[in-house]
């Protein structure tokens, strides 16, 4: 099976197109609902949300070599910290479909004082027809919820990096 690279290697950066840095901190599951898998989601889906931002370097915490930070310190580049957390996610039946609801909140901090400069929030709702056993559809479900909430959370990401930096 191939590697897949979520977040790109310091040698994959095009530093001149660079503007910002932003370093990926904790992701953490922090509702009721006890799946495993959603922090490590939440992380992916935050990942993958900042790739698309031009001018955005995206690093994991503890994981910037030290080529990249010499041409962060060359380009003076701000750099931010990006932590979130899952607050809620709550599944509802009634008689004809099955939701769960997922709401997220990303803090974004300055490097190295993480003093908070912006909060996103963000919320969605995965949706299925309601059949038969509860526990096959609710992961599934959740799973869904929470990609559109990370999405909804991430669509004032790219002004909040830049207003962070200022």
């Amino acid at each position: 099976m191939p590697t897949i690279a979520v977040v790109p290697r310091a040698s994959d950066v095009v530093w001149p197109r660079v503007h910002y840095v932003v370093v990926l901190g904790s992701m953490e599951n922090r509702s009721r609902f006890h799946d495993d898998s959603l922090g490590e989601l939440l992380a992916s889906e935050v990942s993958r949300n900042l790739l698309v931002l031009r001018g955005v370097a995206t690093f994991r915490e503890g994981q910037i070599p030290p080529e990249a930070e010499r041409e962060i310190q060359r380009r003076r580049l701000p750099k931010l910290r990006l932590e979130g957390s899952l607050n809620r996610v709550e599944p509802r039946m009634d008689r004809r479909q099955m939701s769960v609801r997922c709401e997220v909140s990303l803090m974004l901090m300055d490097v190295p004082g993480r003093n908070m400069r912006s909060v996103l929030n963000g919320a969605a709702t995965g949706a299925s027809p309601r059949s038969g056993a509860r526990p096959t559809q609710e992961p599934p479900l959740a799973r869904q919820a929470l990609s559109g909430a990370v999405r909804s959370a991430m669509q004032g990401a790219a002004h909040a990096i830049s207003s962070a930096a200022r």
